[in-house]
């Protein structure tokens, strides 16, 4: 895991006397919408669960659940649905998996049968995390960097300000989350993006 102040040697050079509480926000934000862009964040987990559970934990507390992209309960496939549409309290085993809040999920109906829940999901920075994944770091660092410069350097009246160099910042953090978005959508094996035809 890396602290916000990794990021520095890409912030300070352009923000010199940013107050760091201040850079740290503005580099959370960012990673935040990076990660919402391009999906860039998959967790895969294995989570035990009886089917009696409310809610069951599976994010980590510096993160937020994005995105479930797919979820199965002992080889079952479970539908993804909004919290509004899940069947909670109907009876039988478990068809349906909805996101409770940032870090945790439910299934639906409760009290059905339990086993292994396998889960891929899209995570995000938690608003107030303190700490971000290594890879962001690694092989976003910089377009990280861009994402809060383009926001910071608009602060008004500070000796950073700077709208010319924020503007430049934001147009290539955009170019970068939309080449991302793709990106992962592919994979790293490069494979070309398909569709199923589907015919009436």
């Amino acid at each position: 895991m890396r602290e916000p102040e990794a990021f520095y040697r890409w912030i300070m050079p352009s923000a010199p006397t940013c107050p760091e509480p201040t850079a740290d926000v503005h580099i959370i934000t960012a990673a935040r919408a990076f990660c919402e862009a391009t999906r860039c964040w998959r967790e895969i987990d294995c989570i035990d669960v009886t089917g009696e559970e409310d809610e069951i934990l599976c994010v980590p507390p510096y993160a937020s659940l994005l995105e479930i992209e797919n979820a199965r309960l002992g080889g079952r496939r479970l539908d993804r649905v909004s919290f509004g549409e899940a069947r909670l309290g109907d009876e039988g085993d478990p068809y349906q998996i909805t996101q409770m809040q940032p870090q945790s999920v439910a299934l639906a109906p409760r009290g059905g049968c339990g086993g292994k829940l396998h889960i891929s999901m899209f995570l995000k920075p938690a608003q107030n995390a303190q700490v971000l994944p290594d890879f962001l770091f690694e092989q976003y660092g910089e377009t990280i960097a861009q994402g809060a410069l383009a926001t910071l350097l608009t602060i008004p009246d500070q000796p950073f300000t700077n709208g010319p160099l924020a503007m430049l910042n934001d147009r290539k953090f955009q170019q970068a989350k939309d080449s991302g978005f793709n990106l992962n959508r592919r994979g790293q094996q490069r494979a070309p993006v398909r569709t199923r035809s589907r015919f009436l």
